[in-house]
């Protein structure tokens, strides 16, 4: 595990802004060290920039149309040669990249780096690039130079590259070592730590061998069945006991919310057995035995799953034409129909996020036409529902 220093220890006790604290970071660095300018020269000369060595670095400042660029590089009194973006996992925001490639002089061509984690470049990079169409990209090829770092040329000569935190702060780490700036070293390891503290924990990008691997739920079933097994066979052997306790530690098969989808109440859940029986990714709606009927205040039971499948039958695996890229419906032993979300590869968490939106909007869409009887005249108190007051649960189905 990556080791915590004392700067990062303070970001995280005191929640102050890691991205802008780590770009004041770096262009304090740069200011203050001759070989880590080199360094960074060296990266963009990589990627095909022209990059003069007397470059003055300086943090965040605002131009007139509110883009602010986290680190220019500058001869005095000029505009910026060289632009550092840096940005752990937060969103793109309006003037990015756009408005920042407009702050690039015109005099001769400069580089805009967006500098992010290793682990998010494959899932941003095609997102920085389309908003970069109105700039015309010279090819339809990037340029890879190394591990970590990619690259393109536009059509006005400027480069837009992207480097991982990894691979830049680990250049300047050589360079300060080489050039015998012990402080400078020492910064840089500051800064290594707070990058590697953001990691962690981070959602990364999903992969399609990752969704469609149906040994993973598998083995974290297992996980669960030997413990169990261990357990009983502790209590067989008079090592332990359970009297008096009860099972806990966490919930083998599922962890989801409820909610209600219109009249529906249903569990919007990672579920790792279906995952593991049927594949399609982990997500999956799972409908509950209580419905609200229209303008009604409580939940009832008595819920008509033939009829909730028959709605749905047009995503069943059988009616799927275009692939399985929507949701897909099926039907356990149980007969309870149960959907199958699956999740979007190779993107950020906010396109994937919208991705299930419109499946559960799709899945409202058909359910919608619904026409059920009056409800009983006894409903259910809330003592006889699941707990679906909380946002957040996890159970075992």
């Amino acid at each position: 595990m990556p080791r915590t220093t004392l700067f990062s220890h303070l970001i995280q006790r005191f929640g102050l802004h890691p991205e802008y604290l780590a770009t004041e970071a770096l262009g304090f660095i740069l200011d203050r060290s001759p070989a880590c300018r080199d360094a960074t020269r060296d990266v963009a000369v990589a990627c095909g920039a022209t990059v003069d060595k007397t470059l003055v670095y300086r943090t965040q400042q605002v131009d007139e149309a509110g883009a602010r660029p986290d680190v220019i590089g500058s001869p005095p009194g000029a505009r910026p040669h060289v632009i550092l973006e840096g940005k752990f996992w937060a969103g793109l925001t309006p003037n990015q990249p756009g408005g920042y490639l407009a702050e690039l002089g015109s005099s001769q061509p400069g580089i805009l780096f967006m500098v992010v984690p290793s682990e998010r470049m494959a899932a941003l990079w095609p997102e920085v690039r389309q908003r970069c169409q109105p700039h015309l990209l010279v090819s339809v090829d990037d340029a890879i130079p190394a591990d970590d770092l990619i690259a393109t040329r536009l059509t006005d000569g400027h480069v837009l590259a992207m480097v991982s935190w990894r691979l830049l702060l680990a250049r300047m780490a050589v360079a300060a070592e080489a050039a015998h700036e012990t402080d400078v070293r020492e910064d840089i390891t500051q800064l290594q730590s707070l990058c590697d503290v953001q990691d962690r924990g981070a959602f990364l990008p999903l992969r399609l061998d990752e969704v469609t691997d149906q040994t993973v739920p598998r083995r974290v079933l297992g996980y669960h069945a030997l413990v169990n097994d261990i357990r009983q066979q502790a209590i067989d052997a008079g090592l332990a006991s359970k009297d008096g306790l009860r099972w806990g530690g966490g919930f083998p098969k599922r962890h989801g919310a409820y909610l209600g989808l219109g009249q529906w109440g249903v569990l919007l859940a990672v579920a790792l057995d279906l995952w593991g029986d049927h594949g399609y990714g982990p997500l999956r709606l799972c409908f509950q035995d209580w419905w609200r009927p229209e303008g009604a205040t409580n939940w009832v039971g008595h819920v008509p799953f033939n009829e909730i499948a028959r709605q749905l039958s047009p995503l069943a695996v059988s009616a799927q034409r275009d692939g399985l890229l929507g949701p897909i419906m099926l039907v356990p032993s149980d007969g309870r129909p149960v959907v199958a979300l699956p999740l979007a590869t190779g993107v950020e968490q906010h396109h994937i996020v919208a991705g299930v939106i419109d499946q559960l909007r799709r899945v409202h869409e058909l359910l919608s036409t619904i026409v059920l009887p009056a409800p009983p005249a006894a409903s259910l108190s809330p003592a006889e529902l699941p707990d679906n007051q909380q946002d957040i649960q996890s159970f075992d189905a």
